[in-house]
C-alpha cells in the first residue's frame, strides 16, 4: 500500500497534489504497522474491538434516525442519504463497512450472549450502511466476506459461502 503511494507520486505530474495523497497513505500505513505490531501481543484486542463495535452500533443508529428526523422528542437532521457526522455519506458507509467487518470478527470469536450482540451490531451496521446509497462499500464487504470465506472456512462450508457471494457481487455489478 505504502509502495504504491511511492510509486503514485513519483510518476504524478502534480507533485502538489500528490503529496497531500502520499501523506494519508503513509500515515495510514504507518497506523496500520502500528497496530499489528502492538495490539497482537497486548491483552487490550477485545475490549478495543467492543468499544468499536458500541461505537458503530450508536452512529448506526444515529445516522438511521436520520432518515425520519428523529423519533419522538428526539430530533436529529432529517437526510435522505444519512451520513450522520461525517459530512458525507460516503465517508459514513466506509466506517460502517469496515465496522461490520470488525463486529463480524468479533461475532466469530464470541460465544453465546457475545455472539448475538456482536451480530446484531453487525447487521445494524449493514442496514445502516445500506441506507447510504453506497455502492462502493457494498461491493467492498463483498470481497471482505469472500476473502473471509477463503481464509477462515474448508470445504463444503467455504463453497457454500462464496458462491453465493461471487454470484451476488456478479448481479450487483450487473444491476448497477
Amino acid at each position: 500500500y505504502a509502495l504504491s503511494a511511492l510509486l503514485f507520486y513519483a510518476i504524478s505530474p502534480e507533485k502538489g497534489a500528490s503529496s497531500l495523497e502520499l501523506t494519508r497513505m503513509l500515515f495510514c500505513g504507518g497506523v496500520f504497522f502500528a497496530a499489528t505490531q502492538t495490539l497482537g501481543s497486548l491483552d487490550v484486542i477485545k475490549p478495543t474491538a467492543w468499544t468499536w463495535a458500541v461505537s458503530a452500533a450508536l452512529l448506526a443508529v444515529y445516522s438511521l434516525l436520520q432518515l425520519n428526523g428523529g423519533i419522538g422528542p428526539l430530533a436529529v437532521p432529517f437526510l435522505e442519504r444519512p451520513m450522520a457526522t461525517f459530512g458525507n455519506p460516503i465517508f459514513l458507509s466506509a466506517y460502517l463497512s469496515a465496522s461490520a467487518c470488525a463486529t463480524a470478527g468479533l461475532a466469530w470469536a464470541s460465544e453465546d450472549n457475545e455472539r448475538k450482540i456482536a451480530g446484531g451490531i453487525t447487521l445494524l451496521c449493514i442496514v445502516a450502511m445500506l441506507t447510504t446509497l453506497t455502492r462502493a462499500s457494498i461491493v467492498g464487504l463483498g470481497a471482505a466476506a469472500i476473502a473471509a470465506a477463503l481464509f477462515d472456512l474448508k470445504g463444503k462450508r467455504r463453497l457454500l459461502v462464496i458462491i453465493p457471494l461471487i454470484l451476488g457481487t456478479f448481479a450487483f455489478v450487473l444491476f448497477f
